[in-house]
């Protein structure tokens, strides 16, 4: 059996980044699976161009070394934005062998839930499961709120009606329909420190309020045997989270931040709240909550549906 403290699954240029920053962190077990670059090599047409400027085509590492400039002086392969897709991947395996040697390139056959956790099966047939729950931190450790970062795909504030406010929850569940944010206030609430990690690099350990999805589910009837959860946000952002993701119980819907009620750029009036993933998992506005066994083709994730890893777990 394999067991770490964080499982990364996807060996592209964001999961190897994310290993990279993460193994920063004393004491923290780091397992990455996947074939690098994977994606990029079997999905991407011959001779096509990145679209992104130089700045942006680099992979984010801790110590800001592994730029294209030194893959082009450690290789001696020259070119210029635009980047051809063909030297990106030359450049994120370089980048692979320098910052994550390990990557375990067995298949990930499926994940499914655990005790207070996730496990998963490879392809061999061995188990692996994540060893803890994600880390939780004391106050004296949480930034301040003026240091974490706003971060949106498109707009920071969608002009949410915050008084006529409802989230519609459709699927497989018995009690379909519109639900108050007053209606989430009742269930229990968690308070919960725990750091934010974005797959740009960055990280920020913040303090969040809220309920657990899970008890929202219980409160909507929800068929917790169904695969995922599908949402859709007021910003037209969407998500789709596996049902063991969704249980785990610092998942959240989360109202608060810092003891004050979710201010519009963070997402008011509810976002959901997941140390167990990485940010771009983390939907903000929510609007729709469906609970199902089938994804709708095409719309697996925003930026799932550009390559990003679609398990997106730490």
């Amino acid at each position: 059996m394999v067991a770490s403290d964080v499982t990364i699954i996807g060996a592209g240029p964001y999961g190897l980044s994310a290993a990279a920053h993460l193994r920063t962190v004393k004491g923290l077990d780091v397992h990455v699976f996947g074939e690098p670059m994977a994606f990029w090599q079997r999905n991407m047409p011959a001779g096509m161009f990145l679209r992104s400027n130089w700045t942006a085509t680099q992979i984010a590492c801790p110590h800001g070394a592994l730029t294209l400039e030194a893959f082009q002086n450690a290789t001696g392969d020259r070119f210029s934005a635009p980047v051809p897709v063909d030297r990106f991947v030359r450049y994120g395996l370089w980048y692979q062998c320098q910052a994550v040697s390990d990557v375990d390139r067995r298949k990930v056959l499926r994940v499914e839930r655990g005790h207070e956790t996730f496990e998963g099966i490879l392809e061999d047939g061995e188990v692996f499961r994540s060893r803890h729950p994600a880390p939780t931190f004391s106050d004296s450790e949480v930034a301040p709120f003026a240091k974490f970062p706003y971060n949106g795909y498109d707009v920071l504030d969608p002009q949410v009606d915050l008084e006529k406010w409802t989230l519609t929850v459709e699927g497989d569940v018995q009690h379909p329909g519109e639900y108050t944010l007053a209606q989430i206030k009742a269930l229990p609430k968690i308070n919960q420190n725990t750091r934010h990690i974005c797959v740009e690099g960055w990280d920020v350990i913040g303090s969040f309020g809220g309920a657990r999805i899970s008890d929202f589910l219980k409160l909507v009837g929800a068929n917790t045997s169904a695969r995922f959860l599908e949402v859709e946000c007021v910003d037209d952002y969407y998500e789709s989270i596996d049902m063991a993701s969704v249980l785990h119980p610092q998942s959240l819907l989360c109202y608060e931040m810092y003891g004050q009620p979710l201010d519009r750029k963070h997402g008011a009036p509810l976002r959901l709240q997941m140390p167990t993933k990485l940010g771009y998992k983390q939907a903000k506005y929510l609007d729709t909550f469906r609970v199902t066994n089938i994804l709708k083709p095409g719309k697996t994730g925003y930026w799932e549906d550009q390559g990003y890893s679609w398990f997106g777990g730490l």
